[in-house]
């Protein structure tokens, strides 16, 4: 971004001081320490005036040897970005046109909610790209070093020896069109670190550069903060904002989120949860509702709004363009519906620098982002299918049938309320789960262990496939009347490993045969 802002009241302030100075010289002379008037450094002889051509031109005055008397500070444009009306840029990147166009903006007064007077503001776009957001900031930069530029001293007032300056080879071309007909036309040469050309507000020294300006060879030295923005390229313009965050709390909450591409092979389907016998955020839709892992899932949820690209990789993409970026085919594609807004993204495989290339539809630009702002790119199924196998809630859970290998238990619960007093004293209630099995009340100590084992009972790996026949024994879960299902199911088939564990007809992976044999004990 600009280091500094030049503005008209720079140069008003500057023309009351030497003013003052001229009128103090003149009524009371130069008494003490006092400067004298010979000494005093008025700049560089110059007189900026237009052509026959309309284009700003700002010749140096010399003496009788051709000659500058002064060679000093000067001002080659003292305008203000609202005077500009289009700014053609043509450096090492490309070349592209910015223009500019006045209209009025309403404001509110916070404090009354009362619409006040409209104000007037500048609006840029990109000739040819209309209909793309630029970034807040970019474009003013330019139209604030093309409207006012100053220089330190002529450089060289022929211009001989150009490449010298490094104006044989111009890093940038730029050609202004003002509203009243004029033009302006700067053309940027070398940087020379080596050269103090000014000062930022803070005191570091700003290197200078090279430029000529209008049609004439003499070359200025300038500040390079001055004049670095006409190195832009036309992608650093465009707004990095992917998409937009959710304004409401409502607006952030998905009715799905699909995901597919090469590392989907099967496409997944994120949904909210509305299972009342689990307390799980989101479900697996695709997967027979099976409960998403809770980390992975708010990965998956918070990297599809709201995002922020580092850069623009390209505008517009074609199919082949597409193909060359890893967009199509994509690595991973996100499709997520909110009530505001649709998100639809691709992307990517993630570089050796761990960056991505996402497209975006919706903007018709390709961005770079670090892959840890969109997680679903490098997730999986694996990650995402919960590693517990299941974890109803307890006061939903009536019964709980388990037959393993033979053994057979049916645990039938009950959940009452129970009046108690909280730490102030006062009375409440809570709820309490007690269990029997074979008629017999378990202890609520006992029962609670073998509950959290149960449903703690997770998956060693992620396979998708049953290859096992031989069923070793059965877990199914019955609830009560009110809640959203009747029952789950889990199937476990004997493996080398341990347990292929099917919850509800779907192989999630391998259970350790030493955690099933546990959960019978003590009871």
């Amino acid at each position: 971004m600009k280091k500094n802002i030049k503005l008209l009241i720079g140069f008003a302030a500057a023309a009351l001081v030497l003013g003052g100075i001229l009128v103090w010289l003149v009524f009371f002379g130069t008494g003490g320490d006092s400067t004298p008037a010979d000494e005093i450094d008025y700049g560089t002889d110059i007189t900026v005036a237009t052509d026959d051509n309309g284009m700003n031109q700002a010749p140096v005055k010399t003496h009788e040897k051709g000659e500058i008397e002064n060679n000093s500070y000067g001002t080659l444009l003292a305008l203000t970005p609202i005077d500009i009306k289009e700014i053609d840029v043509n450096n090492q990147t490309g070349n592209f046109t910015i223009e500019a166009k006045q209209t009025k903006v309403a404001t509110t007064n916070p404090d009354t909610g009362e619409a006040e007077e409209a104000t007037d503001a500048t609006v840029y776009t990109l000739k040819g790209y209309e209909d793309f957001a630029l970034q807040s900031g970019m474009p003013d930069a330019i139209a604030n070093d093309c409207a006012a530029l100053d220089f330190k001293k002529v450089a060289s007032l022929t211009g001989e020896q150009a490449e010298n300056f490094g104006l044989d080879k111009p890093r940038a071309e730029v050609t202004v069109r003002f509203a009243d007909g004029t033009t302006a036309k700067i053309t940027l040469g070398a940087a020379n670190k080596n050269v103090v050309a000014s000062y930022t507000e803070d005191g570091t020294p700003v290197a200078g550069a090279y430029v000529t300006f209008g049609t004439s060879p003499t070359i200025y030295l300038v500040a390079e903060d001055a004049v670095d923005s006409f190195l832009y390229s036309i992608n650093e313009l465009f707004d990095l904002n992917i998409n937009t965050a959710a304004a409401t709390e409502d607006d952030g909450k998905f009715e799905y989120i699909r995901l597919s591409g090469e590392n989907y092979p099967k496409q997944i389907e994120l949904v909210q949860n509305t299972d009342t016998t689990k307390t799980d955020y989101y479900m697996l839709k695709s997967h027979n509702n099976l409960p998403v892992d809770a980390t992975q899932g708010s990965l998956v949820a918070g990297g599809l709004r709201g995002l922020l690209g580092t850069k623009i990789v390209y505008v517009n993409p074609n199919g082949s363009r597409l193909e060359q970026l890893g967009l199509q085919p994509a690595f991973a594609t996100a499709e997520a519906k909110y009530p505001d807004i649709t998100v639809k993204l691709s992307a990517s495989k993630p570089d050796a620098d761990g960056n991505v290339n996402l497209y975006s539809a919706a903007t018709g630009l390709v961005y770079q982002i670090s892959q840890n702002k969109v997680p679903w790119v490098t997730s999986s199924e694996a990650k995402l299918v919960s590693k517990y196998l299941l974890s109803p809630v307890k006061e939903a859970v009536s019964a709980i049938d388990i037959d393993i290998n033979g053994t057979k238990k049916n645990i039938v619960t009950v959940t009452k309320t129970i009046d108690v007093t909280d730490e102030n004293g006062d009375p409440t209630t809570r709820s309490e789960t007690t269990a029997k099995v074979g008629g017999k009340e378990l202890e609520t100590g006992v029962f609670d262990s073998f509950y959290s084992k149960l449903t703690l009972l997770e998956r060693s790996d992620y396979k998708t496939e049953n290859s096992s026949k031989t069923l070793a024994g059965t877990i199914k879960y019955s609830y009560k009347d009110g809640y959203s299902r009747k029952s789950d199911l889990i199937e476990l088939y004997s493996t080398t490993e341990g347990y292929t564990a099917v919850v509800n007809g779907i192989p999630v992976g391998t259970v350790l045969k030493s955690k099933v044999d546990d959960l019978l004990t003590g009871i």
